[in-house]
């Protein structure tokens, strides 16, 4: 058994990937961030190996008695400890998902007075957090419309033009980027004024 091994399930906190698997874990403060929404929210660590966790995993850690979930950025195996290293960030919202649905004729004419929001999925975890605020400040010719980032696992359907419900409010995803973390979908999303 590899020392680090050894500390992790001798020190390390108590967590559970996908609500499911047991594992031990070590979470620190990402380092090098002045930002303060950033200290807060992401958090890097060292995982079991055999805990599996991957990108688009779902971390719950007990610290204290307070639970907290995360949502996994990256992962892989560090070789110096042979355990997995990895990039969270904090679950802090639950979506709804809802996209524009409209019955048609047997034209394929729109029925007038058809169109709804039908919800496509409820009570999904996900990081939400302010987007583009320093391009904003520092140059006034940016659009300012994103306002939001929100990151969320990629096994929910989710569309260019949709609707995010979240916080009593109605958004608009403008962007979807599903490379950039394996397993999870980046949205940037604006104000919804549409009806």
């Amino acid at each position: 058994m590899h020392p680090i091994e050894a500390w992790l399930r001798d020190n390390g906190q108590a967590c559970t990937i996908n609500g499911v698997t047991p594992s031990f874990v070590s979470l620190r403060k990402v380092g090098a961030r002045t930002d303060l929404n950033y200290i807060e929210n992401f958090k890097e660590g060292l995982i079991l190996l055999d805990s599996g966790l991957a990108s688009g995993n779902t971390l719950t850690v007990v610290d204290n008695g307070i639970t907290t979930s995360y949502l996994c950025i990256t992962s892989q195996l560090d070789r110096a400890s042979e355990q997995i290293a990895f990039q969270v960030a904090k679950i802090n919202t639950s979506l709804t998902i809802k996209r524009y649905e409209e019955q048609k004729d047997s034209y394929g004419n729109t029925v007038p007075g058809s169109e709804t929001w039908g919800t496509v999925a409820t009570n999904i975890p996900a990081y939400a957090g302010v987007s583009f605020q320093r391009m904003v400040q520092e140059d006034p010719g940016m659009v300012p419309q994103q306002i939001f980032q929100v990151i969320l696992q990629s096994v929910n359907d989710v569309q260019l033009l949709d609707r995010i419900v979240f916080s009593g409010q109605s958004y608009q995803v403008d962007t979807i980027d599903p490379v950039s973390s394996p397993g999870n979908n980046t949205l940037l999303i604006s104000h919804d004024t549409r009806n």
